[in-house]
């Protein structure tokens, strides 16, 4: 049908593609400066689970490009058996109890319009030293609790938004095979919490069982128990469109670690627009149809 078409009427593909676009939603393509987290050179000689980390603190806006960091760990992680390395976030404050997060604003949001977050997560409790004084045996037992929050101001918490009021959705898929069980959410004011299974499971880069207390140990990352989680929020900006969106360890809960990964936020079309969009479609090809019929009759 499209090849028919694209031969018989030249330009009338791109005129429905321009016509079917006016028809979309205004607001931005939105996403994540960063998502995936590869931009940022780690510099530090920290060590998480055998491979090379850089902890970041003071709410530093510079080391993660695009990212606001208040003390969590930047991680080249060893990714599979054969040597291949995903840079990702390690979010925890080793032996302190405070909060460790990830922030970032997003702009140009469109207040009532419905946006999904999306992002993969697992519970880590891999070996730990800052190859100095500090080390800190592991434990895969542990099931992390993490914080999803997004606030109206720029404060790491303050001017929150209690996210009863617009999460309109979430969906919660197991993507690894590190064991513990599924992961499970509850909404404690003002933002959603998530218990995650553990990664009792995990292998090291050689494939064998990882040993959390062990310092010659590398983690295999891949093999956490790792979870895509999305999130579809109805934006709700201050005036100047700005969102900020926070993934954050449980506070006071020293020993809850986890790993994260891939982070997207995308407008979700409203279903009447997609019905809109689908029916003008139909409608233009079965117009262009008729005219190729009647010039060849």
């Amino acid at each position: 049908m499209i090849d028919s078409i694209r031969h018989s009427a030249p330009g009338a593909v791109s005129a429905l593609l321009i016509g079917l676009a006016s028809l979309a939603p205004t607001a931005a393509n939105a996403d994540f400066e960063n998502g995936d987290l590869e931009a940022g050179t780690i510099t530090g000689t920290y060590s998480v689970g055998g491979s090379e980390a850089q902890h970041i603190t003071g709410a530093d806006a510079t080391a993660m490009p695009g990212w606001e960091v208040d003390s969590g760990y930047m991680v080249n992680a060893a990714w599979g058996t054969s040597g291949g390395l995903n840079q990702l976030m390690w979010i925890g404050e080793t032996g302190l109890s405070l909060s460790s997060c990830l922030e970032q604003p997003e702009t140009g949001l469109i207040s009532g319009m419905t946006y999904q977050v999306c992002f993969d997560i697992a519970s880590a409790s891999p070996y730990f030293t800052d190859n100095a004084s500090y080390t800190a045996s592991g434990d895969l037992n542990h099931s992390a609790v993490f914080w999803f929050n997004f606030f109206d101001t720029d404060t790491f918490g303050v001017g929150s938004i209690d996210a009863q009021d617009y999460v309109t959705g979430y969906s919660i898929t197991s993507i690894g095979a590190g064991g513990g069980g599924v992961a499970t959410t509850s909404f404690s004011d003002p933002a959603m919490l998530y218990t995650l299974g553990t990664s009792t499971n995990a292998l090291d880069t050689s494939g064998g069982a990882y040993d959390p207390t062990s310092s010659s140990a590398v983690l295999d990352w891949s093999t956490l128990n790792w979870y895509r989680i999305c999130i579809e929020i109805d934006a709700d900006p201050n005036a100047d469109g700005n969102m900020y969106f926070d993934f954050s360890q449980n506070a006071g809960s020293p020993n809850e670690y986890f790993a994260i990964d891939n982070l997207s936020i995308q407008a979700v079309p409203e279903p009447g627009t997609m019905t809109l969009l689908g029916c003008a479609g139909l409608g233009f090809l079965a117009r262009l149809r008729r005219r190729r019929k009647a010039r060849t009759a």
